[in-house]
């Protein structure tokens, strides 16, 4: 951000001596190719102006969605409301970064004594990472859940049985709602299950219908249960590994609900420390705050960020006064014998606003060529163009004065 500030200063300072050069040479020119160069130049740095506006207010953008999003005071279902469910979030970076990102295989043993010892003092695995991609088939949208959530929350068969799953099921076992029997999506689900995956692993797939609209509590404060899954994962000790549970993935509802009450958190720690994850795992809060936790990791430099975006406003601001009162100049003439003509004012000045909206379109564009269209980048170019707008109507009502009266 700071060598963006840094940047912009460079480039006012170089578009007003562009300006104030192009504002004496176009009285000069009589070459077309020169004219156009002279019209499009100040526009193409006040493009450079709005991009880096729109970058430097991308961590603040970000702030005040996720802030826009937070539930407060969500109720805690009655079941595990004495268990205080925490979460290791977020993951940051450490010592052995590239060997936690990269290379999950060196840390698999790792992961799974940790796990193991997570699960046998009552931890929750409930991953919705795969149902949440709305894109996936039928039957990637899976919610991944453990035997411990099964004798937290009951979940029932078809025929009214609670359904229990041992630790020791080396099988897949695969819930299905009964509203997807004889559906095209149940022979999708079996088409993958039963044929696919076998190409691949040995390993035998069972299917049990349930009732349908069970609710399973996702562990998420603004949508806490969900009732509309496909299919429920049941992962085992026996039929999964660290690959399939995923439990360190730094998202922000991580897979794993580590139970606290009644626990020592010295075992954890002294496997934390063994395994060198303590750099990469260092906040440990309660699930139901994850969210809180994001915005306090974005808003740390928030101050900062404030008088960043505050300065890169007043900047973007002169740029858009200056172009502004440039292309003005450049045609004041023809301003002038349309206004002379009874047109009004947004008639006069249509060039300006279509000139606005090829800047729009050119900073969606350059965006999208660069890959890094977001939600936040896309609220940010739109802000801008509004102040772009009421700066450059503004500019316009008050050149227009000056001259014209």
């Amino acid at each position: 951000i700071g060598l963006l500030l840094s940047l912009s200063y460079v480039w006012l300072m170089l578009l007003v001596y562009v300006v104030e050069k192009l504002g004496r040479r176009k009285k000069e020119s009589k070459n077309k190719g020169e004219k156009l160069f002279i019209n499009v130049l100040p526009t193409a740095i006040k493009l450079i102006f709005l991009l880096m506006l729109v970058v430097i207010h991308l961590d603040l953008a970000r702030i005040m969605y996720e802030a826009s999003n937070i539930t407060f005071n969500s109720e805690v279902p009655k079941k595990i409301s004495e268990d205080n469910y925490h979460v290791f979030y977020p993951v940051v970076v450490g010592k052995n970064q590239l060997e936690f990102d990269h290379d999950k295989d060196s840390r698999a043993k790792e992961e799974e004594e940790i796990y193991r010892y997570l699960n046998q003092n009552g931890s929750l695995l409930v991953n919705i990472e795969h149902y949440n991609i709305k894109e996936n088939e039928v039957f990637g949208r899976t919610i991944q859940l453990n035997p411990n959530y099964l004798k937290k929350f009951e979940i029932l068969d078809e025929n009214n049985q609670r359904i229990l799953i041992e630790e020791s099921e080396e099988k897949r076992i695969l819930l299905i709602p009964e509203r997807f029997k004889g559906s095209d999506d149940l022979k999708k689900i079996e088409e993958y299950y039963f044929k696919d995956l076998l190409q691949f692993e040995d390993k035998l797939t069972e299917i049990i219908y349930i009732k349908d609209k069970q609710p399973v509590y996702s562990f998420v404060p603004n949508k806490p249960w969900i009732d509309d899954y496909p299919i429920l994962d049941i992962l085992t000790l026996k039929n999964s590994d660290s690959w399939d549970r995923n439990i360190f993935n730094g998202d922000r509802y991580p897979p794993i609900k580590i139970k606290t009450a009644g626990q020592s958190s010295e075992k954890l720690s002294g496997l934390l420390e063994k395994n060198k994850l303590t750099d990469n795992l260092p906040s440990f809060v309660p699930y139901e705050k994850s969210e809180i936790t994001l915005i306090k990791r974005l808003s740390g430099s928030l101050s900062y960020l404030l008088i960043s975006s505050l300065l890169t406003v007043f900047v973007f601001s002169i740029v858009c006064l200056l172009t502004t009162a440039y292309f003005f100049q450049y045609h004041s003439k023809k301003f002038y014998l349309l206004r002379l003509n009874g047109y009004s004012f947004f008639e006069t000045y249509a060039s300006v606003f279509l000139l606005l909206l090829f800047e729009l379109m050119m900073g969606l564009t350059i965006a999208a060529f660069l890959s890094e269209i977001s939600k936040e980048f896309v609220i940010n170019i739109f802000l801008a163009m509004v102040l772009n707008v009421i700066i450059v109507s503004m500019t316009l009502f008050r050149v227009e004065k000056r001259k014209f009266n």
